[in-house]
This record gives structure tokens, sequence and C-alpha cells, in this order.
């Protein structure tokens, strides 16, 4: 063989920029052979060729006296197919010209392409609330820890996004037993929520949220009907524990059940709701407030404060919720009046499964040195 038809090996890069592109598999249409192994025994190899568009050699299958030399080691000019493949395609070159190719070539790294771009992680909106509870110091979370959440909690399928919905409230001088404290909250939880989420989701709408909110139960109520269940979110617990919004990788508690008392047909009456899950609203405690208005509870056997657990905890909620709310409008009760003691994220869930027009005004009612006072109307 004369030095000038001499073939120069294919270098590493291109191999490897080759296997890339072409998923590991033969190119030939419609063969799609995997070429890391024996289809037979399984055993790991590389079983492919590299296969020239235009001939490495002028004299070879599709050869140019312009080209070949030149196109010798450019990606574009290589295919990477199985041995049966490669013999077809050069022995009957007069069958497969050059534009054949590169349409077969093309056809096959363009759907793998489209593969690699499928993406199942989401870019999710952090949604941080801050407000002091009952006047208890704030926790020291930061930016990182929930970002850091949104990673481990979402099993790394959901990617912090740029912005960050803050709703920092800490500077407040909290007047929890002042319904007008309460009115002033909400709206300027709403003014900033819209403002910050305008900006945070240009141009579109966000595909999803991450909720963190720590602040009295109306508020966090109230910031979970803001956000609504038309985008999909995800609600985080703080663990008071551990100091941190992740879930906890192992149960320390069996899960329990949540279920709700029977309803009996409203007659246009009211209805008084003991949330008891993470402590027990007393019959007593409501009557003192609303006398003979009755009272359903909706909760488990044994409140704790750490109830939540994981996110199927949170999800079991919403699917009880939401068949109580069911329910609830079903027998046409026009008002009901929430006794909440129940943690921070199924507060949250709980204003996010709410039914603007459908149903029933709803009262916030918040423990304040040991009795119920009313707190605010939610506004869906």
């Amino acid at each position: 063989m004369s030095d000038k038809n001499l073939r120069i090996s294919i270098p590493d890069k291109v191999r490897a920029q080759l296997w890339v592109a072409s998923g590991g598999r033969c190119e030939f249409n419609c063969c799609n052979k995997p070429l890391d192994r024996n289809v037979l025994t399984k055993q790991a190899l590389f079983l492919g060729q590299h296969a020239h568009i235009i001939g490495d050699s002028p004299k070879g299958p599709r050869g140019s006296e312009e080209l070949s030399k030149k196109l010798a080691h450019d990606p574009a000019n290589l295919m990477l197919v199985c041995a049966p493949c490669h013999t077809t395609i050069d022995r009957l070159a007069g069958d497969y010209d050059a534009d054949l190719l590169r349409r077969m070539k093309k056809r096959h790294e363009d759907r793998i392409q489209r593969l690699y771009d499928i993406d199942e992680t989401k870019d999710s909106v952090p949604v941080v609330l801050r407000h002091s509870i009952k006047r208890i110091h704030v926790p020291q979370f930061t930016d990182k820890d929930v970002q850091a959440a949104i990673l481990t909690n979402s099993d790394f399928c959901h990617a912090p996004g740029e912005h960050t919905v803050q709703l920092d409230y800490r500077s407040r001088a909290a007047r929890e037993g002042d319904p007008a404290y309460w009115l002033e909250m909400v709206k300027q939880m709403r003014d900033d929520f819209d403002r910050q989420m305008h900006l945070a989701t240009q141009p579109g709408h966000p595909a999803h949220l991450s909720i963190f909110a720590f602040g009295p139960m109306p508020l966090n109520m109230q910031l979970g009907a803001l956000v609504g269940n038309k985008v999909e979110a995800s609600t985080f617990q703080w663990d008071r524990t551990a100091e941190s919004w992740k879930f906890r990788k192992e149960r320390e508690l069996e899960r329990q059940s949540i279920a709700f008392g029977e309803l009996s047909l409203a007659e246009g009456r009211d209805l008084a709701v003991a949330m008891s899950l993470s402590g027990e609203v007393t019959p007593a405690a409501i009557a003192a407030v609303l006398p003979g208005v009755p009272v359903v509870r909706f909760g488990v056997r044994n409140p704790t404060p750490a109830l939540v657990e994981d996110a199927d905890d949170v999800r079991h909620f919403r699917s009880k919720f939401m068949a109580f709310m069911a329910e609830v409008r079903n027998k046409g009760y026009r008002r009901m009046h929430v006794f909440p003691a129940m943690p921070l994220s199924l507060a949250v869930e709980f204003g996010r499964q709410l039914l603007p027009r459908a149903d029933p005004s709803i009262g916030v009612w918040d423990l304040h040195d040991g009795q119920f006072l009313p707190a605010l109307e939610l506004q869906v």
C-alpha cells in the first residue's frame, strides 16, 4: 500500500464523539443494534465499526480525490455501525450513496438527541415564608438549606429556580390577638407574593413550586390559598428536632390514618372543624367561643407535632382533606369555622385545596393565651 493510501487510525476523541451521538447503536436505518455487548452472551465488548460516508481513500467506496483525505476524521462523515451493516454499505456502494447515508445518520442521531433531551428534572421556584409563631424565634435556615431540601426531597428531580419568593416578616411586631393585624398581614403577603411571583416566573408560569412556610397557621393557610392547586407544588415540613427542611430517610413513627366524623345535612348552618393533627382540639374549647355550632373532628388517633415525616404524609392529608371538603359541599354548609392544631405543611395544603366559588366561606381561629380567637377570613 502506498503512503498516500495508508489509513490513519481514527482519533479517540472522534470515536467518543461518534459513540455519544449514536447512543452506542448501529446508525443504519432501523438496525439500531447495541454495539457494547454480544447480544447472545451479553458479554461486554465493543462491536462497532466506523464507516466512512465519503470513503477515506479515493479508491474506496464513495471515495473522492478531493474530499477523502479532508473528511477522513470528520465526525460528520463517519457512521457507527455493526459489522454486517458496514459490509452492506461498502460492498453495495452503488445502492448506498453519500446522500442516503447522511440521511440515515441524521435520522438516527436526531432520534438519540431527542432521547437525551428528555429531562425529567423540573425547575422549582422556592416560596419561603418567615414569620414568628407566638413570638417564638424563627429558625435560622438559609437559602442554601432551602435549595438542598428541594434537591434531596425530590431525589434530584427538582432543581431550585433562579429566583426565590421571599415572604420575610420576621421584623414585624406581631399582634396575633388583633384581627386588624391579620388583615394587614394578608394584604402585605398577597402584594409581596404577586409581585415576586411575577419576577420569578417570567416569561411564563412556573412548572413547579416548592413551599417552605414557617409562620402562624392562619398565615400558612392563606399562603396555600394564594398558591392554589393549579400549579404543581411540593410543601415542605420543618423538622424541629433535626432543624432541617429535609424529610427523614427513615420513619421514626408509624404512619397514622386521617379520618373525619360523619356530617349531617347542613340546612344552612355553620360547621366547626377541629383539626386535631399536631394536637387535640376539644369540643369544649370550640363550644366556649361558638356555642350551639355542630363540631366535626378531622384528625388522627394520636396527634403529634411530628406527624409529617415524608411527602407521603402530605399526600395522605391532601387526599383525605379533599374528600372531607367534598362532603362539606354535598351537605350544604354555608360557612366553616376552622380550629387548627396541625403541622405547618398541612396548614399550607389546607389552603391550597380550597375551591373558589364552590367551598363555603372559611373563618380561621387561632389559639391565643389559651383561648381561641377569630383570626382571618381565608381569601381564596
